[in-house]
């Protein structure tokens, strides 16, 4: 008997492209949670001279980079857990051109910011609100996550657990309150 016949539960495999309908296991969901929170993306602040400060090896310089002077910062604490994260913007004509982050918490709290950052560049601020919106009912109300949210929708349902559901929405949270400062259709 070879090992992939000993498995006594298969694990399930899963492709971008495939039925992206299809609902994610526990085990899977609980896997993509892991794999955004190790990847960072967007964690690190640019000091004065624009070098990017604590910035974690596995970080995609893509996002971190991203153009423009910050134009925004909001910080937002769970007094629940005490999961902090602080996150920077810049706002170019409407579009959100640089997204980081700092902060520390659980999985949940990190990985979502990781997510948040892999797809916040590029967005249009109202866009963002819309976006928000339906990331809020995808974890709180369980309502199936279109595609419009990526690596996002691993969280949909996760507010069955009301402090993993407030750490989901942390970041995206402070998100909503830099963009505020800047547009206030961002904030609806």
């Amino acid at each position: 008997m070879d090992a992939e016949e000993a498995r006594s539960d298969p694990i399930p495999e899963f492709a971008p492209g495939d039925d992206d309908s299809a609902p994610l296991s526990d085990l899977m969901r609980q896997q993509l949670i892991e794999d955004l929170h190790i990847a960072r993306t967007g964690f690190g602040f640019a000091d004065d001279t624009g070098e990017i400060r604590f910035v974690m090896p596995s970080s995609r310089p893509d996002i971190r980079d991203g153009a423009g002077e910050v134009s925004a910062e909001a910080f937002v604490r769970s007094p629940a857990c005490g999961d902090e994260v602080r996150v920077q913007l810049a706002v170019q004509d409407g579009l959100i051109t640089r997204f980081n982050w700092q902060g520390h918490g659980c999985v949940v709290s990190t990985a979502s910011a990781s997510a948040l950052a892999g797809m916040a560049i590029g967005l249009d601020v109202v866009e963002f609100a819309a976006l928000a919106v339906k990331f809020s009912e995808s974890v709180w109300r369980g309502i199936a996550p279109d595609s419009d949210l990526g690596d996002a929708a691993v969280f949909a349902g996760i507010g069955r657990i009301p402090l993993r559901g407030r750490c989901a929405t942390l970041s995206w949270n402070a998100t909503a309150d830099a963009l505020a400062q800047i547009s206030p259709d961002a904030a609806a």
